[in-house]
């Protein structure tokens, strides 16, 4: 019995110009430093099929320009806490992703509460356990969750940014 699927895989296969071809899918080295993905291609029977794939020169331009971007982002959050005008909070949600209403379901919390610990004068009256439940959620320790330290870790030339 053959499936939906490989039946659709089959019906897409046989029509003109679908799917690229075996020999055609790109080699481009890119993030994964040797390590192959799986993509799909049509064989010579005009089936779809797996095949190994080190990149794609427009995939790894990409993710190039989004990891720039990121890297850009959580270097000025880093200039923001570290001029004081927003406190830890606001690095760590940059560095990881997150959004205030997400932090604030992780917390048991109301999204306008954690927008108000964006606020470094906040942030410095609160307590010790709430900022021990802010570490535990972003996984650092309590003393860099009170304050930033050292040098940026985001170091990229001006002419990048």
């Amino acid at each position: 019995m053959v499936s939906r699927t490989r039946r659709l895989f089959a019906f897409h296969a046989s029509t003109e110009g679908a799917g690229m071809k075996k020999e055609e899918v790109p080699q481009d080295q890119g993030l994964q430093e040797g390590h192959p993905f799986i993509r799909y291609a049509v064989n010579e029977k005009g089936e779809y099929e797996q095949v190994k794939s080190l990149g794609w020169s427009a995939v790894n331009a990409a993710n190039d320009f989004g990891f720039a971007y990121l890297n850009r982002e959580q270097h000025q959050a880093w200039e923001v806490v570290s001029r004081g005008e927003r406190s830890p909070l606001h690095y760590y949600m940059t560095l990881r992703m997150m959004e205030p209403s997400e932090v604030a379901q992780y917390m048991g919390s109301w999204t306008w509460v954690v927008r108000r610990h964006l606020k470094p004068s906040v942030w410095a009256s609160l307590s010790e356990a709430i900022i021990a439940r802010y570490a535990a959620l972003f996984k650092v320790r309590v003393e860099q969750m009170r304050g930033l330290e050292g040098p940026n870790p985001h170091l990229i030339p001006s002419e990048d940014l």
